[in-house]
């Protein structure tokens, strides 16, 4: 049994015995000892219908804590695989890399906005557009490179450059990176929090 249903039961059942001993100690207290049928029936309809309606209730938010569940865990998910990247020598990384981790955030973000939608949590689609935008803007600023050809060498530019399959940041390019990386993560953690409370 539940904590908090305990208490509840105690609390129901000592002011139950408080009211019978102060309705038995005093005199302006009148309790009528005749109890009729119709009354019998309605003390159990009454009962009954308190009873359905506290499962009903109960039954609905469990169902609703089982649904923000599994879409926090795909938010966290999501978290996770932003979390793959990692720079080598502070300042690489590898290209198929960046971009597997980029496909794995996007199909994890359609599915969280996918079983959003299913369990009718009221998340604005703002946030979802927020997040959507920040993970496309960082996908851009880390892979985004420029084209090769077997003609010409390969292209630098003052933010970054490919080197045999590996993309090489500049280190103030990389401080934009990082932080792009904390804002969706802060995203991540507000819609979570939404998500929750929703």
């Amino acid at each position: 049994m539940n904590f908090k249903k305990l208490i509840y039961s105690l609390l129901i059942g000592v002011s139950g015995f408080v009211l019978g001993y102060l309705s038995t100690q005093y005199e302006y207290f009148e309790i009528e000892t005749k109890f009729g049928a119709f009354d019998a029936l309605n003390l159990i309809v009454t009962i009954f219908f308190g009873l359905f309606i506290a499962y009903i209730v109960d039954k609905r938010k469990s169902e609703s804590r089982v649904e923000k569940d599994m879409i926090l865990s795909k938010s966290s998910q999501l978290e996770l695989a932003i979390n793959k990247i990692q720079f080598h020598s502070n300042n690489r990384i590898e290209l198929t890399t960046a971009t597997s981790i980029f496909k794995e955030c996007g199909m994890l973000l359609f599915q969280m906005i996918e079983m959003t939608d299913i369990a009718r949590i009221s998340v604005s689609r703002k946030d979802f557009t927020e997040i959507k935008e920040t993970l496309d803007e960082l996908k851009g600023m880390m892979t985004n490179t420029p084209k090769t050809s077997e003609a010409t060498p390969i292209p630098v530019t003052e933010n970054l450059k490919v080197d045999e399959g590996i993309i090489v940041y500049s280190y103030e390019y990389l401080l934009s990176i990082e932080n792009k990386i904390r804002t969706f993560k802060r995203l991540i953690f507000e819609s979570q929090i939404k998500i929750n409370r929703g």
